[in-house]
């Protein structure tokens, strides 16, 4: 009787231990791809909470060139803007998104008007309230 030996597929020589290692890491990136995309697209961390459904949520503003911050404290949304001494409060064009069918308000305290659709507001009231509408719904 003979002995048959049995041969395994372990990679015996230094290539084919540099391609198994090139493929993990590569199945490890596809793996951390496919997890940002998935996180992207269901929108947590891209707004506050991540209430990706809120009609009245105003996502991103610009005041000028300066990013504005949009932060929820006790229950209310306040928009912190840090801006230089030099930067006109009168007179403030608006660069905003919002979710569809929402708009600015009549209602906003601070509105002067709008140019090329976007509107142009007075910071330098007290107190200046940004109103946001949507259908029925609205939120100061």
């Amino acid at each position: 009787m003979s002995k048959k030996s049995k041969k395994t597929a372990v990679p015996s020589g230094k290539k084919e231990q540099m391609l198994m290692i090139c493929i993990s890491v590569l199945i490890v990136l596809a793996i951390i791809v496919a997890g940002y995309g998935i996180w992207s697209v269901t929108g947590s961390g891209s707004r506050i909470g991540g209430k990706a459904e809120d009609p009245l949520m105003i996502e991103e503003l610009y005041a000028g060139d300066y990013q504005a911050e949009i932060c929820e404290e006790d229950g209310e949304y306040v928009i912190l803007l840090a801006v230089d001494e030099t930067f006109e409060f009168q007179r403030v064009v608006l660069n905003l998104s919002l979710p569809k069918g929402a708009s600015i308000s009549p209602e906003t305290n601070c509105l002067l008007g709008e140019m090329a659709g976007r509107p142009i507001v007075h910071l330098g009231i007290e107190n200046p309230v940004l109103v946001i509408q949507n259908g029925e719904d609205k939120r100061e």
